[in-house]
């Protein structure tokens, strides 16, 4: 993976401070998830409280511009994803984000595969994944309208 990467961004454990903007974020970026539920900040301090895996805030500049989800941690395996603000998509961010975020899961936590599940509506996330050297590992159906790919990352 070679990607132009001058932009300074910074990836760090989530905290409890961090929820206003996660929940502002995940309520955002429904449309891209398999859960399409809104929830309150009340519902998200609750489910914090239980979180039995981190999740990791995107910073640039100083400031959040989304996070990215982990589980399933399973030997040196785990599953991810990204959900960037409403405002920073677009703008070239996440491709440099993952490439950070995949280099510290391998050289902090000793990663060696990662996987993900993406709808097949979510197109730019799609795109991401394949520059980023994802290979398709199966597809399965979601709803009615989409399908969710599995792919996974040898590192």
């Amino acid at each position: 993976m070679s990607f132009k990467n001058n932009i300074d961004i910074k990836i760090r454990k989530m905290l409890k401070s961090d929820l206003p903007f996660f929940n502002e974020v995940r309520n955002h970026s429904y449309m891209f998830l398999h859960d399409k539920n809104n929830y309150t900040l009340e519902d998200n301090i609750e489910w914090f409280k239980s979180l039995k895996t981190p999740f990791f805030i995107v910073e640039i500049e100083k400031e959040s511009i989304g996070y990215f989800r982990t589980s399933n941690w399973v030997n040196n395996t785990l599953y991810i994803g990204m959900d960037i603000h409403k405002k920073y998509r677009g703008l070239g961010y996440s491709t440099p984000s993952y490439v950070n975020f995949i280099k510290l899961l391998k050289d902090k936590f000793n990663i060696n595969t990662i996987f993900l599940e993406v709808l097949t509506s979510n197109k730019r996330a799609i795109n991401i994944y394949n520059k980023l050297d994802f290979t398709i590992i199966g597809v399965e159906p979601h709803d009615e309208v989409d399908k969710t790919i599995k792919m996974k990352l040898e590192l």
